[in-house]
C-alpha cells in the first residue's frame, strides 16, 4: 500500500468534515442574523459590523494586489464597482431587511435557491453557458419549492413576510449579478472578497453614521461584537477556507454537493434554535429545493465554484468567481 492510498481514508473524512462544517456555517447564517436582528440591532447595524471586521481583515490582502488607473488586479474599475455594489453593503442591507421581517428558515430556503436559478439564467444570457434536460429539471424543482412557500405565505395573508420574500429575491438578483460579473472578469476568490469587503468598509460607515447619528454608541457592545466576529470572520473567512479545503480533498464537484444541504440545515437550526414551525407546505418545498439543487449541482447546471456562491452569499464569500 502506497502512502497516498493509506492517507486516502483520512483525506476523505477530513474533506467530509470540512464540507459539513461549511454547510453548517452557511445554513446558520440566517439564524444567527435573525437572533441579532430581533435584539437591539437592526439591519444597518449588522451590516456595519459585518464589513468593518471583514474589511479590516482583508485590507492587507488588498494592498498586495496590483492597483492602477485601469483597475485592480486586472479587473476594470467599473466591474469592481458593480461587484462591490451587488455583493457588498447594499446587498447586505436588502437581505437583512428581509430577515427582520420573515422567519430565518424562509431566507435559508428562498435565498440560496433563487440565487442558483438566477445565476444560471444570467450565465445563460451573458456568458452563453449551455444546460441539459436534467439541469432544467433541477431548476424547475427549485422554482416549485420556492413558489410553494411563497404561495402559502400569500394565502395566509402575511403581507410582511411576503414583502420579505420580495427582498430575498431582489438580494438574490444582486448576488447573481455579482457572481456573473466576477466570473466574466475571472476574479479569483480572495480578490473578489477583498474588493467587496474593503470597498464596503470604506464607503458604508460614513453613510451609516449620517443616517443613524450616535446610535452605535448606545448599542450593546456584546451583540455588536458577536455579529461582527460571526459575520466577518466565521462566515466571511472561515467558511471560505473550509469550502476550498473540502474542494481540494474531495474535488470541486463533490464539494459543491454540500451546498444542497444548506436550506435543510438552515431550517433545522431555525426550528431548534428559534422554535420556528415547519408547515407541511414548507417541508414539501424544502424537499423539492434540496433535491433540485442536488440534481442541478450533480448535473453541472452551475460550476461547483459558482454554485457555492448561492450558499456563501452570507459573508461576502465568492467561491463562484474562480476561473
Amino acid at each position: 500500500m502506497t502512502a497516498s492510498e493509506a492517507a486516502a481514508p483520512g483525506r476523505l473524512l477530513t474533506g467530509l468534515a470540512c464540507g459539513l462544517a461549511t454547510a453548517l456555517l452557511w445554513g446558520s447564517w440566517a439564524v444567527v442574523s435573525r437572533i441579532g436582528l430581533t435584539g437591539a440591532l437592526d439591519h444597518r447595524d449588522v451590516t456595519m459590523m459585518r464589513f468593518l471586521v471583514s474589511g479590516l481583515v482583508m485590507l492587507p490582502f488588498l494592498f498586495r494586489l496590483r492597483i492602477g488607473r485601469a483597475g485592480i488586479a486586472g479587473i476594470p474599475w467599473r466591474a469592481a464597482a458593480v461587484m462591490a455594489f451587488c455583493g457588498g453593503a447594499p446587498y447586505s442591507l436588502v437581505v437583512l431587511a428581509g430577515i427582520e421581517r420573515a422567519p430565518a428558515g424562509h431566507q435559508a430556503m428562498v435565498g440560496p435557491a433563487a440565487i442558483m436559478v438566477l445565476t444560471v439564467v444570467l450565465s445563460r444570457v451573458f456568458l452563453a453557458e449551455r444546460m441539459t434536460a436534467r439541469q432544467y429539471l433541477g431548476l424547475v424543482l427549485i422554482g416549485a419549492g420556492v413558489a410553494g412557500l411563497s404561495l402559502e405565505t400569500l394565502l395566509a395573508g402575511a403581507a410582511e413576510i411576503g414583502f420579505a420574500h420580495l427582498l430575498f429575491l431582489l438580494a438574490a438578483l444582486m448576488w447573481s449579478c455579482f457572481t456573473v460579473m466576477a466570473r466574466y472578469v475571472r476574479a479569483d476568490t480572495f480578490t473578489a472578497t477583498a474588493i467587496v469587503s474593503v470597498a464596503s468598509m470604506l464607503l458604508y460607515p460614513p453613510i451609516y453614521l449620517f443616517a443613524t447619528g450616535a446610535r452605535v454608541l448606545s448599542l450593546p457592545a456584546g451583540e455588536l461584537l458577536v455579529q461582527g466576529l460571526y459575520q466577518g470572520l466565521a462566515i466571511g473567512l472561515a467558511s471560505l477556507f473550509l469550502y476550498l479545503h473540502a474542494a481540494s480533498l474531495l474535488g470541486a464537484s463533490r464539494a459543491a454537493l454540500f451546498i444542497a444541504l444548506v436550506p435543510g440545515m438552515g431550517n433545522l437550526l431555525a426550528f431548534l434554535v428559534l422554535d420556528e414551525p415547519l408547515s407541511p407546505m414548507a417541508v414539501s418545498g424544502l424537499v423539492a429545493v434540496t433535491i433540485g439543487m442536488a440534481i442541478a449541482l450533480a448535473s453541472g447546471a452551475v460550476g461547483p465554484g459558482r454554485a457555492a456562491a448561492s450558499a456563501g452569499q452570507a459573508g461576502g464569500v465568492m467561491p463562484g468567481s474562480k476561473p
